[in-house]
């Protein structure tokens, strides 16, 4: 009897450690566990970032809108831009080819 008893207890101990290590287990690897909520706010991290560069490009975009609007034409700008796209240039003028800032 005390060799069943001893083994129930066993058998009882090993499963309740085996559920805690499942447990234990998932709880770090598991699709919603520690390491997936590391990972996950890393990704945010990075896209937050990513989406702070786009906003600056885009008021920087719309800023650039703003002086071709009509009657409020930059001449700078505009000449800034005939020579990019164009390819305009003076007689007296040298031409510097780079790649677009955008």
């Amino acid at each position: 009897m005390a060799s069943t008893a001893t083994r129930h207890k066993f058998f009882t101990t090993l499963f309740f450690a085996a559920v805690v290590f499942y447990w234990c287990f998932h709880t770090i690897h598991g699709e919603q566990g520690l390491y997936a909520l590391l990972l996950e706010s890393h990704r945010q991290e990075r896209l937050e970032a990513e989406l702070e560069t786009l906003r600056n490009q885009r008021i920087f975009m719309e800023h650039k809108v703003a002086l071709m609007r009509e009657g409020a034409v930059d001449p700078d700008l505009l000449d800034e831009e005939v020579r990019r796209y164009l390819g305009y240039a003076g007689q007296n003028e040298l031409v510097v080819i780079s790649p677009p800032l955008l």
